[in-house]
């Protein structure tokens, strides 16, 4: 996981920024259903001959690792090797590489244990895990799908299924798999955030609102559902409701992890500082702040000056509704490290909410200036400008944002939004028709877009546009302000 500002960093050995940066090259082993009958044929086939009946464990580079950990792999690797055909062994060996940020070796050694032992679903599921983790989504359906055969029971596969399959961009499929988490446990939330994501991504913004309301009565802080509940209110043209709402937020926050006893296993290979940090990173992403921050304290004396440990132990703050303790943490983080990006936007959120919007804006220059690629940074910079109605300026940093960040409708979105109330028209449809090639199913792109097009007097477009909203979206208001727009338009021509 990139570490971004308010977002949990996870330990030193554990980091998940190997899930988009730090991929090593060469072969990756990725066994689908026929892949590991293959497997399971070529191994047996090598139990007749002379050579060795499996391949040998996964090894890996332990350079830079605790030493603690570094003997801990040397007894779980001496297992493997003394039992080859122990799924087990293999499997716990792919844990502790897993903990520990290896992922590669860690899928690696989880298709040898459900090579070894196909009728367990939990490697199976491991190897999904972190087959998504590597990025390759549409192969970790595919072995999900294998792991779900053998235990169609296990709701926490539903919400991966759920989550992967919104990240392909397919927002129904991802519906029914968290109405499937739901089915199994109803009390879980979330099933239902996966849900109102869901919502939000085929604009039904006011279902989600409803989904999103009840879950914020029992943690009115949770910042990950205070960004979902801003972005709902703004869909549905509540501007105050949405700002109070993402006040709360931050930029880039992710959901927050659900119980997953199966991947729980992994936890009792965590060892060392590595292994203290990812204890409180998971803590902290199940929502036991409390927890997590006492760990976070204790491993603050052996480390005083980790940067990663203070971004979170001020996220362990801020979540448990203690921003000033946060915000002290985030100034000892700064005369320690005043060049790391994360703190300073992270702290720049604070002045925002004690009014001091001046010296917010100072602290994200600072992180544009350490960091000019940061599109959460200028995301953040657009949305102040925004809030200030500084149009020219919030402009500026939605196209910076877009174009660091490529792929993202966001940012498009909002400069398409901004250009049109800036009456530059032809540009506004160009960034919103981008915007719509990212996400063709996102109804307030539609509404903007068709509204735009009628100011260009494109009125059989505008008409398309709208109706193609209409479908996802019927009984929008903003849907009905645009229609009214369009009638306004063709009489004025």
């Amino acid at each position: 996981m990139s570490p971004l500002t308010g977002r949990v960093i996870l330990g030193h050995r554990r980091a998940r920024a190997d899930r988009v940066f730090s991929i090593a090259p060469g072969g990756r082993v990725v066994v689908s259903r026929v892949g590991l009958l293959l497997v399971l044929l070529v191994w047996s086939l090598a139990s007749c001959s002379t050579g060795p009946a499996v391949p040998p464990p996964v090894e890996t580079s332990l350079e830079d690792t605790d030493a603690e950990v570094v003997g801990q792999l040397t007894g779980l690797l001496a297992a493997a090797r003394e039992t080859p055909h122990s799924a087990e062994a293999r499997a716990a060996l792919g844990m502790a590489y897993h903990v520990i940020g290896r992922t590669r070796a860690a899928h690696e050694s989880f298709v040898q244990a459900a090579a070894l032992d196909p009728e367990e679903p939990r490697w199976s599921y491991f190897e999904a895990v972190t087959l998504a983790e590597l990025g390759d989504l549409e192969e970790a359906l595919q072995v999900l799908d294998r792991a779900q055969a053998l235990d169609p029971s296990y709701a926490p596969a539903y919400l991966h299924r759920g989550q992967w399959l919104l990240d392909l961009g397919r927002t129904e499929e991802a519906g029914d798999s968290y109405a499937d988490a739901m089915r199994l446990e109803p009390n879980n939330p979330a099933g239902w955030i996966g849900s109102a994501k869901v919502h939000l991504r085929s604009g039904r913004a006011a279902e989600a609102l409803q989904i999103l309301q009840r879950l914020l009565q029992r943690a009115p802080n949770q910042p990950f559902l205070n960004q979902l509940a801003g972005q709902a209110y703004r869909e549905l043209g509540d501007l105050e409701s949405a700002r109070k709402a993402l006040t709360l937020a931050r930029p880039g926050e992710e959901q927050p992890l659900w119980q997953d006893p199966w991947l729980n296993e992994r936890l009792k290979y965590q060892t060392g500082f590595g292994g203290g940090m990812m204890r409180a990173a998971e803590m902290l992403e199940r929502g036991r702040n409390a927890e997590a921050a006492s760990l976070m304290e204790e491993l603050r004396k052996e480390r005083p000056d980790d940067r990663q440990l203070l971004n979170n132990l001020s996220v362990a703050y801020r979540n448990l509704g203690q921003p000033d303790r946060a915000f002290e943490v985030l100034r000892d983080g700064l005369e320690r490290h005043p060049q790391y990006h994360p703190f300073h936007l992270n702290i720049s959120a604070d002045y925002q909410r004690l009014g001091n919007i001046d010296r917010a804006m100072w602290h994200l220059e600072r992180v544009i200036e350490i960091s000019p690629t940061f599109a959460p940074g200028w995301e953040r910079i657009g949305s102040v400008r925004l809030s200030q109605q500084k149009l020219p300026e919030a402009l500026e940093a939605f196209e910076n944002a877009a174009r660091y960040r490529p792929d993202s409708p966001t940012y498009p979105f909002y400069a398409g939004v901004i250009l049109a109330q800036l009456e530059r028209y032809e540009e506004s449809r160009d960034r919103l028709r981008r915007s719509l090639e990212i996400n063709p199913n996102h109804p307030p792109a539609l509404i903007a877009l068709g509204r735009v097009e009628a100011d260009l007097g494109l009125f059989a477009e505008a008409r398309a546009t709208l109706d193609r909203a209409r479908t996802m979206t019927p009984q929008n208001r903003h849907l009905a302000e645009a229609d009214a727009h369009l009638e306004r338009r063709e009489k004025e021509n």
